[in-house]
């Protein structure tokens, strides 16, 4: 199957806080603002690989089997099937690459090693269980978590002609696919690439006929089961969920939210967002019933809440970051518990490093700043 030219909106550079991944070392955020891939045939994979240098040239290519980036070599031994497609000046990714991969025939579960990745340093976003992710730091291919969704490596200069390099991968979407990385025994970086497989909406209910409810049993990515296996999502994988049809998914929506806004409410908190990934089956894929979800939540916001009134919360997968065009608010991490101090460190840490990527989407809620109630009355009353 042939790589065609995936399309990505402008990924560009800024500066943002500093996050220090260990003593001595800033790093400086690159940053993609929206990406929409066309429709190609066959299977594929895409990824920007962003180069952190101040330069308008472009410096990323493949040369005797490595991934060569501002003359630092990121990865060695880069497999035959692997091709390397410049970003377009005119979508102002000068700096950027896309890296795809050939495959011989379709299937919904794809994993094609890239090449092997050691003596780095590199910093990984992935997701620890199906709603969130967090940080993890590494030095060689094999480091590399399952499920992992933005990744920063650091190449360090030897002289100071040669400077240090970050170079940041982001898996994307493509089509009914998505793309998550992860590394193997061998220290090679791999690239996965999947489709195709809250207590929902009850179908037999009175009232519910006209969304076309149905049960649905999820099926979870093999890269979460081996992350961390949940025992809720075991029980609905027997007993199953009502999902409404992606087609009467605005009806439900603005019904909810308009009858909300009537009474005075002026947002919502849509959680369990990432549990649309595991019911893809029949719906053209994750990706395509997440995109559908989507639409349909952000039209019906956008209807009923004049301020865009809405937090997204446990939905830490590319499906639904990527496929979100209006929601402002994201919920950064896994709960704050405010009475287990051995928590907070930890809790901190995985904010700080998850709003480097989700920051650049919506703005980070690091879910922190509790008082009761008693406490709150007392200070405003002074």
């Amino acid at each position: 199957m042939i790589l065609r030219r995936a399309f990505v909106l402008p990924a560009y550079r800024c500066l943002m806080t500093r996050l220090h991944l260990r003593k001595n070392m800033v790093v400086r955020q690159a940053c993609v603002v929206r990406s929409a891939l066309s429709n190609l045939s066959g299977v594929n994979w895409q990824t920007i690989v962003e180069s952190e240098k101040m330069t308008v040239t472009p410096k990323i290519s493949i040369n005797d089997g490595n991934l060569v980036v501002h003359g630092k070599t990121v990865i060695t031994g880069v497999a035959d099937n692997i091709v390397l497609t410049p970003g377009s000046s005119g979508l102002g990714l000068v700096t950027g690459a896309f890296i795809g991969a050939t495959a011989s025939h379709s299937k919904s579960l794809h994993v094609f090693p890239v090449g092997v990745l050691e003596g780095v340093r590199f910093m990984c976003l992935f997701r620890f269980k199906l709603w969130w992710m967090t940080q993890v730091m590494g030095t060689c291919g094999k480091d590399i978590p399952l499920e992992t969704q933005f990744m920063l490596v650091e190449n360090e200069g030897e002289h100071e002609d040669r400077p240090t390099v970050y170079t940041v991968f982001l898996p994307l979407l493509e089509g009914q696919f998505r793309a998550v990385l992860q590394g193997n025994d061998r220290n090679e970086l791999e690239i996965c690439l999947e489709s195709g497989y809250w207590g929902g909406v009850q179908p037999a209910g009175p009232g519910m006929e006209h969304y076309e409810t149905a049960l649905a049993y999820p099926v979870q990515s093999p890269g979460v089961l081996g992350n961390q296996p949940d025992i809720v999502m075991d029980s609905l994988a027997v007993h199953g969920l009502g999902l409404v049809h992606p087609n009467k998914v605005f009806n439900f929506y603005n019904e909810l939210h308009s009858y909300l806004a009537s009474c005075d409410v002026d947002g919502v908190k849509v959680d369990v967002q990432n549990i649309i990934e595991t019911l893809g089956a029949g719906h053209g894929g994750r990706v395509s019933l997440t995109r559908s979800y989507h639409q349909a939540l952000e039209a019906s916001i956008s209807r009923n809440f004049q301020d865009n009134g809405c937090i997204a919360c446990m939905c830490h997968n590319t499906d639904g970051i990527y496929s979100a065009k209006q929601t402002a608010i994201v919920r950064a991490s896994d709960d704050f518990y405010p009475h287990d101090p051995a928590s907070h460190t930890i809790h901190i840490s995985s904010v700080a490093y998850n709003t480097v990527f989700l920051g650049e989407f919506m703005q980070p809620d690091w879910d922190m700043f509790h008082v009761s109630i008693s406490r709150l009355l007392n200070e405003i009353s002074y």
